[in-house]
């Protein structure tokens, strides 16, 4: 008997985590800015950051986009 609520709970719980890593990667990079003061994306020193908030949010979108789609049968 598939389709029912205790078989969605891990589907759930994986959509939400990919929706933390959009979020944290926005906020680190918010953060990040405002204690640095480092809002320039093409100085080498801020590189580091600036990967690390790529790799947070593209993971992010790409796993909720992946978790939202129906789940085929």
């Amino acid at each position: 008997m598939s389709g029912t609520k205790a078989d969605n709970v891990p589907r759930l719980v994986a959509k939400w985590l990919y929706f933390l890593m959009i979020f944290a990667g926005i906020g680190l990079y918010l953060i990040w800015g405002v204690l640095y003061n480092s809002w320039n994306i093409f100085t080498v020193e801020n590189s580091g950051i600036y990967a690390l908030t790529v790799l947070l949010v593209g993971f992010g979108i790409v796993g909720s986009v992946l978790y939202s789609r129906p789940q085929e049968e």
